[in-house]
């Protein structure tokens, strides 16, 4: 019997997740535990309109054998609050003085971390230990506050060289269960052991093979304790006036504590051997320790695709249909990280102005597509050609025919950024499908080190590239129809994303006009037919004036557009765009008095 962890605290907090039979069970006693004392089962059954079967599993889940061993248990907690009356550990009420208010939130925190020292078995944890310095990977799962407790042990593993992977969306932590193979280890975060999302992780690692460890409320048995090899349990004394977790989050944060220092205290001589104070990103990886890293047949991209077993034997047209069909996933894909893209789209916008210049780089299929959209970019947007780079492992001659061993190259990526004299305004994108590319991988890390943002983009979650980067896109297209031939799905999925970030950078710096390319550059007789007839669609004028325009304003489209619409000088049309830093609408406005 569970005499020590305040069992009328986690009554009102098990209403929380309770089904409504056992909510109005738990409502009833905690309304009057002293009345239930002395009620009989059948009698409880008929107050709260349950059965006496429901009664046994609720105290079974609270932790006692029984209805009987859960009346003690309930008299032995009455008596101890009756005769303590500590107001330190009541609930806070609206009539709280800020003073209680840090009595009670301190006393409540030092209680759970008291329970919790009382619930851990040091045998589990030791068991616990043994796991994890036996696994070749940790995958880490959990939502919320639970997501942060999970974040907190990944940053201390990491330091102690500890392959940990954690994603924040539920999709891709459902994707790493997924990959988990019988010899990786994965820990599952949810005070409540009733989060859904969490428990199908968990039950997903366990077929994989992979070995469970959950950190849960020790006073009860929950859904997720169900798939755990071993069950840490967090004490906690829950305020019933919350918005969040609170001395649940510190315990969690202290069994963290507790397992990492356990995990040091026996691992110490061989993680002093290897420096193990050293930040995990700076340290130098070789060739083989990367190749170490990740197996290529756990990777999505490298997988086979069931529905194209046959591939051999289809007909053109079926082949055409199933890689139609195929492609359409890497759009669904795109369309799951485009908050993602978002940001990168706002970081490059961010960096033009500042006069900094959006580089890509990467190998392969990646690298050319990178070098693409540079290409592409000056005469759609008329910008700089220096402003957008595409940077290929093996150089410009990589292009068209492969270099091989260069995408492995643990130098070259920073070198090429070194060439081209890299500046900390600069945004370096880094591009590889599987997310291992060393290439890419050592080129983020140098950029980074010299104060660049940084972006990856990768069609795996979870992937190393990402891991170097300030902001990671992982649309995660699955496998190929040819397997392992990212320039399809994946590649798709790369190009799709490189056009928001390269077109919405620049109409965010003013190279746009409502969805009209108003930077062209009039280098050839279709351009300048183009450039008429973006002045003829804005300005309603005719051909000629266009021309004539156009003319007068020595080919710049804003420009002409401004005089045509303003009835102003080339001159003044000027300082307006100059006054708007490009943008359009803003130097049609009337001037400020």
């Amino acid at each position: 019997m569970m005499k020590d962890t305040r069992l009328l605290i986690r009554l009102k907090e098990y209403v929380n997740y309770a089904s409504t039979a056992e909510s109005n069970l738990a409502h009833y006693i905690t309304e009057d535990p002293q009345a239930v004392i002395g009620k009989s089962i059948h009698e409880l059954a008929r107050l709260t309109y349950t059965s006496p079967s429901t009664i046994v599993r609720f105290c079974r889940k609270m932790g006692f054998q029984g209805y009987r061993e859960f009346q003690q248990g309930l008299m032995y907690e009455t008596a101890l609050y009756h005769e303590s009356r500590d107001v330190a550990l009541q609930d806070i009420t609206p009539k709280d003085s800020t003073r209680n208010v840090i009595r009670k939130v301190t006393s409540k925190n030092v209680e759970s971390l008291r329970i919790t020292e009382k619930l851990l078995d040091p045998k589990v944890v030791d068991a616990c230990v043994e796991l994890l310095t036996q696994c070749r990977l940790v995958a880490l799962f959990g939502l919320g506050a639970s997501l942060l407790a999970a974040q907190d042990l990944q940053l201390k593993l990491l330091r102690v060289d500890k392959l940990c992977y954690l994603a924040e969306d539920w999709h891709s932590q459902l994707l790493y269960a997924r990959n988990l193979h019988p010899d990786d280890l994965a820990i599952a975060f949810s005070y409540s052991g009733m989060t859904k999302e969490t428990i199908a992780c968990a039950k997903v690692a366990k077929q994989q093979g992979a070995r469970v460890i959950t950190v849960t409320r020790g006073e009860c048995s929950t859904d997720l304790v169900k798939y755990a090899d071993y069950a840490l349990p967090v004490g906690s004394t829950e305020m019933i006036l919350r918005s969040g977790a609170m001395s649940s989050r510190i315990s969690q944060l202290n069994i963290i504590d507790i397992l990492y220092t356990a995990y040091i205290n026996r691992n110490l001589r061989r993680l002093r051997e290897k420096n193990f104070a050293d930040n995990y990103i700076e340290k130098k990886l070789n060739r083989k320790e990367e190749r170490m890293m990740v197996d290529l047949s756990r990777l999505t991209t490298e997988q086979r695709n069931p529905a194209t077993m046959d591939l051999d034997q289809m007909s053109p047209l079926e082949i055409a249909a199933v890689m139609n069909q195929e492609d359409k996933k890497a759009v669904l894909a795109v369309q799951q990280v485009l908050p993602q893209v978002a940001t990168a789209i706002q970081w490059a916008a961010d960096s033009l102005r500042q006069g900094g210049r959006l580089i890509y780089m990467g190998a392969g299929t990646s690298g050319r597509l990178g070098v693409l959209d540079a290409v592409e970019c000056p005469p759609t947007f008329g910008s700089a050609p220096e402003s957008v780079v595409g940077l290929i492992a093996g150089g410009d001659c990589a292009f068209v025919k492969a270099v091989e061993g260069a995408e492995d190259s643990c130098t070259l990526g920073a070198e090429d950024l070194q060439r081209i004299h890299l500046q900390p305004p600069d945004l370096v994108i880094g591009l590889a499908a599987s997310g291992r590319t060393p290439y890419v991988i050592h080129g983020l890390r140098y950029a980074r080190s010299i104060g660049c943002k940084t972006v990856a983009i990768a069609c795996n979650a979870g992937s190393l590239i990402g891991q170097e980067a300030d902001l990671a896109i992982e649309p995660v297209t699955g496998p190929e129809v040819l397997t392992g031939s990212t320039r399809l799905k994946a590649g798709t999925a790369q190009k799709l994303i490189l056009n928001m970030i390269s077109t919405g950078s620049m109409v965010h710096i003013g190279k746009a006009y409502q969805n009209l390319m108003v930077d062209v550059q009039l280098t050839n007789e279709k351009l300048e037919v183009r450039a008429q007839n973006i002045l003829m669609e804005v300005t309603d004028c005719s051909r000629t004036e266009a021309a004539e325009a156009l003319q007068r304003c020595r080919g710049n489209v804003k420009q002409a557009i401004v005089i045509l619409l303003e009835h102003c000088s080339p001159t003044e049309a000027h300082i307006r765009l100059e006054q708007a830093q490009g943008h359009i609408r803003q130097a049609l406005k009337p001037p400020e008095p």
